[in-house]
């Protein structure tokens, strides 16, 4: 064989070589990516399982826990932690977050933007939200009035955050302060309430008692009674006070390996019905 051929033929080989190389490195590179792919589907399908099995905790709450509720005075939301659960299992890290926020231990929405006597005790920006927001007369209300550009400013989520207890009533998330199912007057539950509203009803109402209100949720115990509103105060616009309630909000946060997904659930008590979810909006 002459040198020519001998050249061509190493040339050849090394192409083929070569072209194998990079089929294989792209067939790898391929099943790899096909492999994440499905991981990732697995996961998602495997944390949407748990957002809907999530509901059962939450319902033995509602049944067994709620009512005992009392928050500290300087609470500065109706905020209680459900569940905070992280495992693995077969080599994936899962974690479950459940937090609740009492309805009716905020301002209500639709007496919010008639003018409700607790509007000063929401911050500006709450407000600027609350005014800007629109919706037709007879609309199911929820906090995805207030996305992005269609009520709060720019890079701001109506929905509280699961893992920032600390906020400032002044800094809370118009979700932890307002609530879309608490029909207008609204409800407001004495235990779980910020102490803000809760001198807002009682100043305005010339009621007595909130310094007895004020040591029971110091103590961690109920008051067995509203104190009565003073015999001369007529009726208005503020909230109706409550010692329990029955409209809660709960964001479910869920991961599974990479993936996370949150929604916000609002359930109501039916009477004889039990609890049950009226809403449930994906948090994006």
């Amino acid at each position: 064989m002459k040198a020519t051929e001998t050249g061509v033929a190493l040339l050849l080989v090394l192409a083929a070589v070569m072209l194998l190389s990079v089929t294989t490195l792209s067939f790898y590179r391929f099943s790899v990516s096909l492999h994440l792919v499905e991981t990732a589907d697995r996961d998602t399908e495997m944390a949407q399982d748990l957002v809907d099995a999530a509901e059962a905790p939450i319902e033995q709450w509602l049944r067994k826990r709620s009512d005992a509720v009392v928050l500290p005075p300087d609470a500065p939301t109706p905020r209680v932690v459900v569940l905070q659960e992280r495992w693995r299992l077969v080599g994936r890290p899962f974690v479950l977050e459940i937090v609740a926020y009492d309805q009716e231990g905020m301002v209500s929405l639709e007496a919010a933007k008639g003018g409700s006597p607790l509007w000063a005790v929401l911050s500006e920006e709450v407000r600027r939200a609350i005014e800007r927001a629109r919706w037709s007369e007879g609309a199911t209300l929820g906090l995805d009035l207030f996305a992005v550009g269609a009520g709060l400013d720019s890079g701001l989520s109506p929905y509280p955050v699961a893992d920032s207890p600390g906020d400032r009533s002044s800094q809370a998330p118009l979700g932890a302060l307002v609530a879309t199912h608490n029909d207008a007057p609204g409800s407001l539950n004495v235990h779980t309430a910020p102490f803000a509203m809760l001198d807002a009803v009682f100043r305005g109402q010339g009621r007595g008692g909130l310094e007895l209100i004020l040591d029971a949720r110091l103590q961690g115990v109920p008051v067995d009674a509203v104190p009565p509103r003073a015999e001369t105060s007529k009726e208005d616009a503020f909230p109706r006070l409550t010692l329990q309630s029955t409209t809660w909000a709960f964001r479910t946060d869920v991961g599974v390996g990479a993936v996370r997904i949150s929604y916000w659930s609002i359930f109501r008590f039916q009477g004889d019905a039990g609890w049950a979810r009226v809403q449930r909006l994906q948090i994006t």
